[in-house]
Parts: C-alpha cells; structure tokens; sequence
C-alpha cells in the first residue's frame, strides 16, 4: 500500500492499514484538495500506469490515465456507451458528491463503487468486484425477457390469425343450417340440434381463448366514454331471458334502489369490454343457477355506481374467492360440471384494463354475487337503442 506522510507517522495506524491492503476490495482514500493519501494494491492495479498510482496524484489525473488506457468499458451514467468527454465529465461530478456508480473494464470485470465523505472533507472510496452477481443478473434478465418474447409470440398467432381460425367453424354453421333446411324426420332434427350444440361449445371456447390472447398480446385497448346504463340493462335482460324461463328461473333487472335514482345515471367506461364483463356474469349466474332466481341490480356509491348480479345457485367457498379469476380454474362439485374457467378470466382482465374493480362474495348453499364498481359520467349521456350486450372489439 502507498501511503502519504501524515499516515505513517502515526504507527497506532499500521494495523489498520495492513488490514485495508489485505482487503478483497479495492480502497483510496482523498485529501480535501482530490490528492490521493493511500490507497491499497487492489486499487492500484485498476490502471494502466499502477506505478503513477501513488500519493500526491490528483482524481482527475487518473481519470485522465483511464481515457488515455481506455481501461473503461461501461460506466452507470454513461448509458450509451464509451464517449470520454462525457466520461471525464460525469465521473468527476460523480466523485465530487460521493456517489456509488457502477463501472465494467474492459477485461470484462464488474465494479461497484461507494464513495463517502469524511468529515475532513476527504473523500474515502471503496471498490467491489461483482462481475459474477453482474453476470447472474444479465443471464437472469436475458432469459426472462426470452421467455416473455417466446409467451407473447405465443398470444400474438392466434391474435393474429384469428380470420383464418373462424373460417372452419362458420363454414360448418353455414353447411349445417343448410343441411337442416333439408331434413324431415325428428330423429334427424335431433341429431342436428346436437351438432349445433357441440358447434356452438366449440365456438364459445375458441372465443374466449382468442380473447385471452389478444389481451396477452396487448392489442385490446379500451376507449372510456360516458355511456348510459339503461339501454345496457335492457339488453342484458332481452338477451338472458329465454335461457332463464327455459331453466324456470325468474331474472330480474333493477336499474336502482328507488325508480329513476339510478336508471337514467350513466358510467364512464367502453361499451365492449363492460358488456362482455356483464355478459359473463349474467351467463354464469344463468348457468350455474338450478332453481330461484338471477337478480341484476345498481347502487350508487359515491362517485361510482356498483353493478350486482345476484343467483340463488349453489355459491362456494371464499377461499375460492380469487382462484375463480384463474384461468382454466373450475369449482368442484356441480359447478365444474359445466364451463371450461376462461368467462371469469377475461372478466376480471377486463376490468383490470379498464381500471374498475370487481367484488365477489359467496357462500356454499346461499348463492353469490358478482359486483363491478366503475366511475359514474361526467354528464349523462342520451340514452341509444342497444340491440344486445356488445362483444369484445376484435
């Protein structure tokens, strides 16, 4: 170790300094004035002139020898790669308020460097090599963003290719309506109806794998307006209401507590994602529900409106509360008779894009409720006829 006067005139000091120059670290220590006072063989070995590393040589003279030997590879505020005016620039300002910066040689090493300042007004340095935990951390990173490359390649083809994948299935709902046009006896009509069944399961899966992958893929993106409620309701209930007479289950929609309180409020959401999110709660609710009754109601609350879609079915436990939003994820007993676990899935991704909230509360044998609290309008909109819930844009 090379030390100034000042140092080895004090022998009570020799310990400690036998102890720094046998540090894995490197160590230096500046005077007031940026002149080096000592520094161990680990530092000196940083340069490409270790003997002009000695007590008395300025910080920025060793900058200087840095440029000159280019013995710097990257440098944590120098982003963009090797510049020395910048480095020269950037490093001194970085030593002067005693920063911790990062630096590569270009042997390929990794250091970090703590500097802190003394109460002297000196500045004390000390250099780690971390090039394996740096080396750890890149091939961390690389793999990750690998495998988030190869999951979203993954979401993007059936995103993308989403045409060509429809076309098999709406030209087997074209020859089968024909082909039925064509049949005469029950037990051919039966048959058909059958096949219409199994066409139409196929296509509800398709659709709902096809929505998770463009929301993977990031290609959905919501257009918030200030949409009325009512038209919405009404479609839920015209859509909805064969189902539920077929199952002899009485669905009721209720715009509000009290007639007018709510009915003619709007909320500020996108019409496609908030009626797919109804739609899957409703469809649920419909399905899963043997006997009593599917209740879809609004409250207000606050500045927000909260959405409720009540069934008398079955329920579950709470602990199931948020494994329900899983995708593929099925409740067990007679709820995982039927469905394949995406409706909620894309439900709750939905909301989470759209920046509402969805509550859910259940209990075995005492039905559940679904709720979506969303933001009221700005103002309220004209009410528009609504034909049906729409879907999720494509």
């Amino acid at each position: 170790m090379d030390a100034g006067p000042g140092l080895t005139a004090l022998p009570q000091l020799d310990d400690l300094i036998d102890a720094i120059d046998s540090a894995a670290e490197a160590f230096v220590l500046w005077d007031a004035d940026d002149r080096l006072v000592f520094c161990n063989d680990h530092y000196r070995r940083f340069f490409g002139e270790p003997d002009r590393v000695r007590p008395g040589v300025r910080f920025d003279e060793l900058v200087e020898m840095n440029i000159v030997y280019t013995s710097i590879s990257e440098i944590s505020f120098l982003p963009q790669g090797w510049d020395p005016d910048r480095y020269r620039e950037r490093r001194i300002a970085a030593h002067r308020t005693a920063s911790d910066t990062f630096i590569q040689l270009r042997d390929g090493r990794w250091l970090q460097s703590r500097e802190r300042r003394t109460r002297s007004g000196g500045i004390i340095g000390v250099y780690s090599d971390i090039t394996e935990r740096m080396r750890t951390e890149l091939a961390l990173s690389a793999a990750k963003q690998a495998a988030e490359d190869a999951n979203l390649a993954k979401s993007r083809f059936p995103a993308a290719a989403s045409h060509d994948l429809r076309q098999p299935l709406h030209a087997v709902g074209i020859l089968m309506s024909a082909l039925s046009a064509r049949l005469t006896t029950d037990r051919q009509h039966a048959i058909a109806g059958q096949i219409n069944d199994c066409l139409q399961t196929v296509t509800g899966l398709f659709d709902a794998l096809l929505d998770i992958s463009r929301l993977d893929a990031g290609v959905v993106a919501p257009q918030p307006v200030d949409l009325p409620l009512g038209p919405l309701l009404r479609a839920l209930a015209r859509e909805f209401e064969p189902a539920a007479r077929a199952k002899g289950l009485e669905l009721t929609v209720r715009p509000g507590p009290v007639a007018g309180a709510v009915a003619g409020a709007g909320v500020r959401s996108d019409a496609a994602m908030l009626g797919r999110i109804l739609r899957n709660f409703v469809s649920n609710a419909v399905k899963y529900t043997s006997r009593g009754r599917v209740l879809v109601g609004v409250r207000p609350r606050g500045a927000h409106l909260r959405i409720d879609v009540i069934d008398t079915g079955p329920g579950f436990d709470a602990a199931e509360a948020q494994a329900v939003f899983r995708e593929f994820h099925r409740l067990d007993g007679a709820m995982a008779e039927q469905g394949i676990g995406l409706g909620l899935a894309i439900a709750d991704r939905l909301a989470r894009l759209l920046g509402h909230r969805i509550e859910v509360t259940s209990r075995p044998g005492h039905g559940t409720r679904f709720s979506l609290i969303l933001p009221r309008a700005a103002r309220v909109p004209v009410p528009e006829p609504v034909a049906a819930a729409p879907a999720m844009p494509a």
